[in-house]
């Protein structure tokens, strides 16, 4: 897998959609939904090109440039589920 391309798995629980043939048996039940998706581009390099684009139309206002260069270095990353519930991706 390239640097520029990164997968990983969404795990989202929420009510079954009453748009499936069988729908009427699943009706007031929960499910689980997994779905994949592919990241082009990687969090931190679109932050740090947001960063050097915006930059000079906030050069006179410092608390807007701190409040953007923070964001921009935040840590972005999978966070843990709920109840200690982990994926080791490796």
């Amino acid at each position: 897998m390239s640097p520029a391309s990164v997968r990983y798995i969404r795990v989202s629980m929420r009510s079954v959609p009453n748009a499936h043939p069988s729908a009427a048996d699943n009706e007031g039940k929960w499910g689980m939904r997994l779905e994949s998706a592919l990241a082009v581009r990687r969090v931190k390099e679109h932050n740090q090109r947001c960063y050097q684009i915006l930059t000079p139309y906030l050069k006179d206002d410092k608390r807007a440039s701190k409040w953007l260069k923070r964001e921009a270095e935040r840590l972005i990353g999978i966070a843990n589920g709920p109840a200690g519930f982990n994926i080791d991706w490796d």
